[in-house]
Parts: C-alpha cells; structure tokens; sequence
C-alpha cells in the first residue's frame, strides 16, 4: 500500500510542477507576442503591480496603468520589426530571466525581463528596454 501512496505523491507533485512549468511558458510566450508586435496593451496584463521598468535608462517602479503609457509610447516612437529571446534561465527559486533583442525602424534594442510567481500567478517583475 505503501508504494501505492508514494506514487500517487509523485504523480501529483508532476502535475502540480508542470501545470506551473506551462503557466510560466505562457507567459513567456504571450509577452514575446506583445513585444514584437508592440502590444503595450496585451503585455500590460502580464506586468506585476508595482513593475521596475527601464525604458530608454529612466528606471522607476510604476503601476500597471503608469507602465503601459510608457510601453505605448516607446512602441509608437519605436514601431517593432521583430522580437527574439536570445537567452533564458530558470533559477532554483522559480525566477525566469529572459534576454531578448528588440528590432525597430530605429535600431536595435537589448530587452532583460524578469518573470516571478506571486500568488499562483506568473507576472513580468521587472522590464529593461535599452538601446544597444
């Protein structure tokens, strides 16, 4: 009976560690979308609340709302011709960084995000956009 309850244990330990696992990528993903067709909008529902943002080397902690116009405003002066991540890593504690380069009309942009989960749900804890 015993080994019957271990792995039952393990089974839902899978379950419950991957359901995070795909919460987390879907995030990745839907932000990847939202920076590269320059969706302030779309990628404001995935911000934390407050966000340290560092657009164009003015960092500040903002709102959802105050993080958004500033998003919207660099993508209208930005327009976006592709988006990439160039590199990610998870951290034992659960802390995806990602590195991405931001192509625009007017060059190029280095993008560092940091991705935490807070209350079961997965949100961009920090945003740099800085020109390379």
């Amino acid at each position: 009976m015993k080994p019957t309850k271990n792995l039952i244990f393990l089974t839902l330990s899978f379950v419950f560690f991957q359901s995070f696992a795909i919460a987390q990528d879907q995030v990745v993903a839907s932000a990847r979308e939202a920076i590269r067709s320059g969706n302030a909008e779309k990628l404001a529902t995935h911000l934390n609340e407050p966000v340290e943002l560092n657009v164009r080397n003015q960092k500040k902690n903002y709102n959802k709302v105050q993080a958004e116009i500033i998003l919207k405003k660099f993508f209208d002066e930005n327009p976006a011709r592709s988006f990439e991540y160039d590199h990610n890593t998870t951290s034992r504690g659960g802390l995806k960084f990602m590195i991405g380069t931001y192509t625009c009309t007017n060059g190029k942009y280095r993008v560092h995000m940091l991705i935490k989960e807070e209350n079961g749900m997965y949100k961009i804890d920090m945003l740099d956009i800085v020109k390379e």
